[in-house]
């Protein structure tokens, strides 16, 4: 197997608004409308040929991480 590239990297965020603004208005990504039966609350930013997601991270005393 090749690999040939990687379509989207995701970063977790623990706060969404100030991250949305750092990657739309301050970096100028354009966002991504995603697919309307997606209900995690994520956003997506057009980064070149891929994506960038940023999801939410969980409150959990853990941290949330993945």
């Amino acid at each position: 197997m090749t690999l040939t590239g990687i379509h989207h990297v995701s970063i977790l965020v623990p706060d969404m608004d100030r991250a949305v603004t750092w990657y739309r208005d301050v970096l100028r990504l354009p966002e991504v409308q995603r697919p309307s039966n997606f209900v995690t609350p994520v956003r997506w930013f057009e980064l070149g040929e891929q994506q960038l997601h940023l999801c939410l991270q969980s409150a959990s005393p853990s941290g949330g991480g993945r």
